[in-house]
């Protein structure tokens, strides 16, 4: 479709002006633009018709730089008003139509606004349309364009209608793969926590047996330490003993050669006078005997011999009773 149509309305203290507007698809560039059309502008009220062809040069010489249309943004202000928006880059659009009753002639004003301040960026005039011919002709192609319209518009409804189901199904799809690929990283982050937990607790564990090992050998090592200092002490006293024991033996042994001497001696004198005293124990024993038995002397001489050898002998077993 090579044109595109808008229509748009303004209503002036009673008075309504339906506009239309055939736009034939060419975006406005006034500087490198030739003098080409843009669109035609058809006004009514439902009784007259006024109607316009709008061309480069007409709207450089209707709207002009100034503070209500910027040189840079003029091209894309004026497109946006002629197809009806409302709003430009967040500034305000309106026409304002005026009827002079002199000429006959329409004015179609633009006014943009700078936050509630409105300015005038231009103005264009349109010519009635006289005959009644033209007039039928207008009011049958407003109906044809209004139907073209329309039909365009129901397609360009039903194309975003689809539009907006197949970008709610992606949506759709798109949200379920992020909410599967959340679940998944979820899932990979704790099992990753998990692996990592136990990688964790095998190495505390490992540490700790290392801890308990290194502290088992300090001990095992201070024990032999201990026992070396024991040993090394226990030889020094044996060293030392060994050094003291010759002069302690030579003492002991000169104390003892001195000593035993005296010993056998006294031991000698006390088993002789022993032996004098059981001697004269015996003697004694033997006289008393004698002088018992004296009265019998003359009638046993002959057994004299006898009692000697009797009191001998007896003599000799006391001695051996004593020692």
């Amino acid at each position: 479709m090579d044109r595109s149509y808008a229509f748009y309305n303004y209503n002036r203290g009673g008075d309504l002006f339906h506009i239309q507007c055939e736009w034939l698809n060419k975006d406005i560039d006034l500087v490198a633009d030739p003098d080409i059309e843009y669109c035609h502008v058809t006004i009514t009220d439902l009784d007259d018709y006024w109607q316009r062809t709008i061309t480069r040069d007409l709207l450089l010489t209707a709207f002009k730089p100034s503070n209500a249309l910027v040189e840079s943004q003029r091209d894309k202000v004026l497109q946006a008003a002629f197809l009806g928006e409302e709003s430009v880059n967040g500034s305000q659009l309106e026409w304002k139509v005026n009827k002079d009753s002199k000429s006959d002639k329409l004015f179609m004003k633009l006014r943009t606004f700078e936050g509630n301040i409105p300015l005038a960026a231009g103005s264009i005039s349109l010519n009635k349309v006289v005959p009644e011919t033209k007039k039928k002709e207008l009011h049958e192609l407003w109906f044809i364009n209004s139907a073209i319209a329309s039909r365009s518009s129901t397609e360009q409804n039903k194309a975003l209608q689809q539009r907006n189901t197949d970008i709610a199904n992606s949506f759709r799809e798109l949200r379920n793969a992020n909410q599967q690929m959340t679940n998944e990283a979820i899932r990979d982050k704790i099992t990753m926590v998990q692996k990592f937990c136990n990688v964790l607790n095998a190495k505390k564990r490992k540490i700790f047996s290392l801890q308990k090992a290194i502290q088992d050998m300090k001990t095992k090592i201070a024990e032999l330490e201990e026992q070396q200092r024991s040993m090394k002490s226990s030889r020094k006293r044996s060293v030392s003993e060994l050094e003291e024991a010759p002069a302690d033996d030579q003492n002991k042994k000169m104390k003892t050669e001195a000593v035993e001497p005296t010993s056998v001696k006294i031991s000698n004198d006390s088993t002789q006078e022993k032996l004098d005293k059981g001697k004269q124990k015996a003697t004694t024993h033997t006289q008393t005997v004698r002088k018992r038995s004296g009265l019998f002397d003359d009638e046993e001489e002959g057994d004299d011999d006898d009692d000697d050898e009797d009191d001998d002998d007896f003599a000799v077993e006391f001695t051996q009773t004593i020692r």
